[in-house]
């Protein structure tokens, strides 16, 4: 009788596994990183438009400064009548 042998794996973790995955796509596009994923959005869109939005930012974060038409200069009241109306028609 043979015993058998066990090989323990670690676990990857999620970060290791993050880490294989770029360094396989790297390997499967070594001239600019994107001739295969180009050719498999064009076969499959909508997988790729989906996974697409997975990637983006889910939440923005923005400052605004708002004045008032009484904080403008009369040189740049003038200058937003000349500037094109970003509200459509």
């Amino acid at each position: 009788m043979v015993a058998k042998s066990r090989v323990m794996k670690k676990k990857m973790s999620a970060g290791d596994l993050r880490s294989a995955f770029l360094q396989a796509f790297e390997d499967l596009n070594p001239d600019n990183g994107r001739e295969h994923l180009v050719a498999w959005g064009r076969r499959n869109p909508t997988h790729f438009y989906q996974m697409m939005t997975k990637l983006l930012p889910r939440e923005v974060k923005a400052q605004f400064e708002h004045k008032g038409a009484g904080d403008l200069s009369r040189d740049e009241l003038l200058g937003m009548l000349n500037e094109p109306s970003v509200i459509a028609d």
